[in-house]
């Protein structure tokens, strides 16, 4: 808002600088009037009565026309005599229309004024500032940040159970595995059991012998 106020401010101080070195001190001092009265709405619009401003400004009302008819011809103001509709361009230069809810809200303030053609002209600028303005994402309402568009949950991480630990491999059993089984020939068993008599005897011998 401060950076519109500043634009107003300075468009406005650069206009009426030039109408005052121009020597159009009644228009110069009308301008400032009309742009900072509180009678004219954020469209830009107002109903002014020529003989009123005379008096808020101490002009005659001669003047106040005259200074009116000067501020047109150079595009700063338009008037309908008619309807007494006074539309300053410059209000919606430093500030147009955006958003949908401002459009939805200038429209009903253009509805509240008399039935003109400069009315028609008003809305039809409202409505090019939103054209012209980045559009909304569907379905984003008028107005809303996509700065606050709720960020959805994370999903919750699945637990992972531990992994079971691989079972020991069962070891092979020297008396029941078959692959530990010797065959022993009958020749090469009687042969053994020989061997085994003849060394039993040998020991029943060491033991008799007188130490």
């Amino acid at each position: 808002m401060g950076r519109i106020r500043r634009v107003l401010s300075d468009q406005l101080w650069h206009e009426v600088r030039t109408l005052l070195v121009d020597g159009l001190r009644d228009a110069a001092w009308l301008l400032a009037y009309l742009t900072t009265n509180p009678g004219l709405d954020f469209t830009g619009l107002g109903i002014f009565n020529a003989s009123g401003i005379a008096e808020d400004i101490a002009l005659s009302t001669r003047r106040v026309r005259t200074a009116l008819q000067g501020l047109a011809a150079r595009g700063l103001v338009e008037y309908e005599e008619r309807t007494r509709i006074v539309f300053v361009p410059m209000i919606l230069e430093g500030d147009p229309i955006r958003s949908s809810a401002q459009l939805a809200g200038a429209l009903r303030r253009l509805e509240g004024m008399p039935s003109s053609p400069l009315v028609d002209r008003v809305r039809i600028i409202c409505g090019q500032g939103v054209r012209e303005s980045p559009r909304e994402s569907p379905g984003e309402s008028p107005g809303e940040s996509p700065l606050h568009t709720p960020t959805p949950s994370p999903s919750p991480s699945p637990t992972l159970s531990p992994a079971p630990s691989p079972s020991p491999a069962p070891r092979a059993s020297a008396l029941n595995s078959s692959s530990e089984h010797i065959t022993i020939s009958e020749d090469e068993r009687e042969r053994n059991l020989a061997r085994l008599a003849a060394e039993s005897r040998r020991l029943a011998t060491r033991r008799s012998m007188p130490s």
